[in-house]
């Protein structure tokens, strides 16, 4: 990536929609997925992977710290979307290791987030982190349709806390928000 937040590589991503799956959740795992650009090529979408029952957006696997144990660890465990807080506290505390991040909209946050006891159970665990997308309802809904379409190409510019989203008829820029 170069300083300027422009990314001087083409890379190609594939999304398919599952049976049950929403184009706004798949936006959701769009957008952190390109939040993680730099750590993306080790990142992994949708994969075949369970912990307690449990399989994440996004994860990436690391080297375990234990020398001579082939099994890797969980680096990083993603949630888009909709996702149970009991579901964040199990993961939070059976992988201490790891990094739990929960990508939603901004404004979904701020609602939950005024629940005291939703606030505490979250701040309990150093681990896990919540980033809010900040987009309007409608350019949340216009992404996703976008989405929808066959063949699209977005034209990307991240640079720390936000990203610019690109075609040659329009231009969408979106922060996230760590709380």
């Amino acid at each position: 990536m170069k300083k300027s937040g422009v990314f001087d590589e083409e890379r190609h991503l594939y999304l398919r929609k599952g049976h049950s799956e929403t184009f706004q959740h798949i936006l959701i795992k769009t957008l952190a997925y390109i939040y993680f650009w730099e750590d993306s090529r080790e990142i992994k979408i949708e994969p075949n992977y369970r912990f307690k029952g449990y399989k994440p957006d996004l994860l990436k696997l690391i080297p375990s710290d234990i020398p001579r144990r082939l099994k890797k660890e969980v680096g990083l465990w993603v949630e888009c979307k909709d996702v149970n807080i009991k579901k964040l506290q199990k993961l939070a505390r059976s992988l201490p290791n790891s990094r739990i991040y929960w990508f939603n909209l901004t404004s979904y946050f701020r609602i939950l987030l005024n629940d005291k006891k939703i606030l505490q159970k979250i701040k309990q665990y150093d681990n896990l982190h919540l980033i809010g997308i900040a987009l309007q309802k409608s350019d949340y809904n216009f992404l996703a349709r976008d989405l929808g379409r066959k063949n699209i190409e977005w034209g990307i510019e991240k640079n720390e806390n936000t990203l610019s989203i690109y075609t040659k008829h329009w231009n969408k820029t979106i922060e996230f928000q760590r709380w």
